[in-house]
């Protein structure tokens, strides 16, 4: 099971690291039911480098889309959802509580080296 979730980790780890080059972001914010894995939720502050918050309320999608109304109505601005006027957080995962087995480097290499043929 633990290979799966870091498996997981790894493949979000992989795309984050392309979404740092445009944002500076200094939480993720998770939900689903993943998120109640709290091996899970250590593995990817790691790989990610990252603070990791889930909320009380693990699905949150539709919590995310009525703040975004909410900054469309004036009621809040992009700042208040980013700072998380939103969130309920019920745990907080520093990087480095759980030490990752799989290395980025020879997932990535894994992964390029797969070729999909019509």
């Amino acid at each position: 099971m633990r290979a799966v979730i870091e498996g997981i980790v790894q493949l979000i780890g992989l795309i984050f690291d392309k979404i740092k080059i445009y944002s500076r972001a200094s939480v993720v914010r998770v939900d689903g039911g993943l998120s109640r894995s709290t091996l899970f939720l250590r593995l990817l502050a790691t790989a990610l480098g990252t603070i990791v918050e889930r909320q009380r309320d693990v699905e949150t999608t539709a919590r995310g889309v009525a703040a975004l109304l909410k900054v469309f109505k004036g009621d809040w601005s992009l700042n208040d959802v980013i700072k998380g006027v939103h969130v309920n957080v019920e745990l907080r995962v520093e990087p480095g509580e759980e030490r990752l087995s799989l290395n980025r480097d020879i997932v990535k290499r894994i992964i390029e080296g797969m070729r999909c043929r019509a």
